[in-house]
C-alpha cells in the first residue's frame, strides 16, 4: 500500500512538473510573439519622411550639394520643428563601390560593443536571401537586445534595428512584400538604378540616427541613394 502511495505521489509530481514546464514554455512563446520594439515608431516615421524626400526630389543635384538638398527638404516636413542639420554625419564617398561601411561607422562616437552589433546587421543585409529573411533575423535580435545593452545604448540599438527593418521594407521589391521605394522619386528620365548598391543604402539608413538624431536615419538613406543616381 505504501509503495502504491509513493508511486502515485511520484506520478502526481511528474504530471505537475510537466504541466508547469508546458505552461512556462507557452508563456515564453506568447511573450515573444507579443513583443514590440519600443522604438518601432522611429522605423515607421523613417519611411514616411523618406517617401517625402523622394517625392520632393525632381532633379538630381550635384554630389557636393546632395546633403544640403536633403536637409532643405527634411526641414519642410511637418515632423521637424526646426531646421534639419546633417552636419554630424561623417562624409560620404562619391563612389559608393569604394565606400567602406565599417570604416564609416568607426568614425561614430558610439561604443565598440554597439559598433560590433551594427557590423552584424551589415552582414545580415548583405547575405539574407530576401526581405522575409532580413525581418526574421532582425526580430530575433530585438528579443535579445535587452540582454546586450541597457539605458541609452539599448534605446539606440532598438532604433537601429527598427530602422533596419523598415528600411529593408521600404527599398525591397514589391514581389517580396516591400514598397519598392525608388518609385517615389519624382525625377523624369531617371537613369538606371541597377548600379545602386542597395545593401549600403540600407546600412546608411539604420546607423545615421546614431549620430544625427532621428533625422539622421532618413537623411543618410536619402543621401546614399541620391548620390548613386
Amino acid at each position: 500500500m505504501c509503495k502504491l502511495k509513493s508511486k502515485l505521489i511520484v506520478a502526481v509530481i511528474a504530471i505537475f512538473g510537466i504541466t508547469a514546464f508546458m505552461s512556462c514554455d507557452k508563456s515564453n512563446i506568447e511573450a515573444e510573439s507579443e513583443f514590440v520594439n519600443p522604438k518601432e515608431e522611429i522605423g515607421k516615421m523613417h519611411n514616411t519622411q523618406l517617401k517625402y524626400v523622394l517625392e520632393n526630389t525632381n532633379k538630381i543635384p550635384e554630389k557636393s550639394e546632395v546633403r544640403s538638398h536633403v536637409e532643405k527638404i527634411l526641414s519642410q516636413h511637418s515632423s521637424f520643428k526646426t531646421t534639419v542639420s546633417l552636419s554630424s554625419l561623417p562624409s560620404f564617398f562619391e563612389n559608393f563601390e569604394n565606400f567602406d561601411m565599417n570604416n564609416w561607422v568607426n568614425e561614430f562616437n558610439i561604443s565598440s560593443d554597439l559598433k560590433s552589433e551594427i557590423f552584424i546587421t551589415f552582414q545580415i543585409l548583405q547575405n539574407a536571401s530576401d526581405l522575409k529573411d532580413i525581418i526574421r533575423q532582425i526580430e530575433e535580435r530585438e528579443l535579445n537586445a535587452s540582454n546586450l545593452f541597457s539605458g541609452n545604448e539599448l534605446d539606440l540599438f532598438y532604433e537601429h534595428l527598427a530602422v533596419a527593418k523598415y528600411s529593408a521594407t521600404f527599398w525591397s521589391p514589391e514581389e517580396q512584400g516591400g514598397m519598392n521605394g525608388i518609385q517615389y522619386i519624382n525625377v523624369t528620365n531617371l537613369k538606371s538604378t541597377h548600379r545602386v548598391n542597395w545593401w549600403k543604402v540600407l546600412g546608411c539608413d539604420c546607423v545615421g540616427g546614431l549620430v544625427a538624431n532621428a533625422a539622421g536615419y532618413v537623411g543618410a538613406s536619402a543621401i546614399s541613394v541620391i548620390m548613386q543616381l
